[in-house]
């Protein structure tokens, strides 16, 4: 098989470099594991299948081929630039949420099994530091997010700066 930059090369390079991203942006070493090992035995297989040329008829042993390096090395390249890739992209919280001026969102802990706020953390907590008494309250229902609404029903309406106080504590801090 002749081999060519762009009819194996590029796309060993791109394979590769796949499922270095794929094991970079990982976080569960098992999934990294996994994930990494089947799919590079496969694209290995690939590579060793293009990479062979057949021995010629009056060579000593015959039945060894001659295995061309471009196409490993062009493997290992890709998956080595996909690891580094995707492990800045994971460390760099490229692929998280933004809002709207720039931060990146983080959902807050209450206990181990629920988070508490998908709202925007900065706009939120601008609301709760801008407003007081029943305009907090209409400002907060403006969000429209059923846990605020939930937590604003379970306190009281009656009770603004009782709501700020827990916001603050669990938004703003």
């Amino acid at each position: 098989m002749k081999i060519g930059f762009l009819n194996v090369l590029l796309p060993i390079i791109l394979i590769g470099i796949c499922i270095g991203v794929l094991t970079g942006l990982s976080v569960s070493p098992v999934i990294q594991t996994v994930v990494s090992c089947i799919l590079t035995f496969v694209v290995s297989l690939f590579t060793l299948w293009v990479s062979i040329e057949p021995a010629k008829k009056n060579e000593v042993l015959p039945f060894i081929g001659k295995v061309h390096v471009a196409p490993v090395l062009c493997l290992v390249l890709g998956l080595t630039a996909g690891a580094f890739l995707g492990i800045y992209v994971r460390t760099h919280d490229l692929l998280s949420p933004k809002s709207a001026n720039g931060q990146v969102m983080e959902a807050k802990m209450v206990d181990s099994h629920s988070t508490v706020l998908f709202a925007e953390q900065v706009d939120l907590c601008n609301a709760v530091k801008a407003y007081s008494g029943s305009a907090l309250i209409g400002s907060l229902r403006g969000f429209g997010e059923p846990k605020i609404n939930a937590l604003i029903d379970s306190v009281g309406e009656d009770k603004p700066e009782e709501i700020k106080k827990i916001l603050t504590v669990m938004v703003c801090e």
